[in-house]
């Protein structure tokens, strides 16, 4: 009995402490992945925006003073807006030229000398280290025409990852924390269970512990249909 209630109590014990984690981990991740995708989803909104105002007149970009984001305004607000020249016979290489433009969030900050630059329609996120901090980087390439001619120019959106890190740890700290207590509860429960599930057979050990000890006799109940008799057996 002994044996098997400390198997059952194992088994259990090995199933709550390997399967919470697992869970665990898996929620951390998709919630890490919808997190970055909804940032993703959030830097292609805005490059519809900017390239929505952008213009080209006499082969030179023009854009507003200020965008209708007013991140984008403030210095070092943590969502930064670049276009560079895209030159045909750079589309498959990193860029180092000036700027044709850049958001006001960005005028204080030492632009990154190498940037990504995916070829025209197609888009590219990676990230970046801008002023210390783990920035999201999307790279967008388009190409305007005027006169009949290209000007290729790529769109570079940095958004800070700080505070995304900040909702991802807190969320792990609430999981975590829950999964604890709901593993400290499951195996109370799988104890009680296992207590309850064990008591007949406790009964039934300490019955033939005694039967064997001569402490207790046994009794064979035989049925003939009218009567029942009963025989004691010592």
């Amino acid at each position: 009995m002994n044996s098997l209630k400390v198997r059952l109590f194992l088994s259990t014990l090995i199933m709550t402490v390997v399967m919470l984690p697992i869970i665990g981990l898996t929620l951390t991740k998709a919630f890490e992945k919808q997190l970055i995708l909804a940032i993703q989803n959030e830097l292609k909104a805005y490059s519809y925006s900017i390239f929505t105002v952008a213009e080209v007149e006499n082969n030179q970009l023009l854009m507003p003073e200020l965008l209708l984001e007013t991140q984008f305004n403030v210095s070092q607000s943590g969502l930064y807006a670049l276009i560079t020249a895209l030159p045909k016979d750079k589309q498959d290489a990193n860029q180092d030229d000036d700027p044709l433009w850049q958001s006001q969030s960005l005028l204080t900050l030492s632009v990154p000398s190498i940037l990504p630059f995916p070829k025209v329609g197609q888009t590219q996120f990676s990230t970046i280290n801008l002023a210390g901090n783990s920035h999201l980087l999307y790279s967008f390439s388009v190409s305007f025409s005027e006169n009949g001619q290209s000007f290729p120019v790529t769109l570079h959106l940095m958004k800070d990852q700080q505070n995304s890190a900040i909702v991802l740890q807190e969320f792990k700290q609430q999981l975590w924390t829950w999964l604890l207590v709901l593993m400290i509860v499951f195996i109370f429960v799988q104890i009680i269970w296992l207590l309850w599930t064990l008591k007949p057979l406790n009964v039934l050990t300490r019955e033939l512990e005694q039967i064997e000890k001569g402490e207790k006799s046994t009794r064979c109940y035989v049925s003939t249909g009218i009567t029942t008799s009963y025989t004691t057996i010592k």
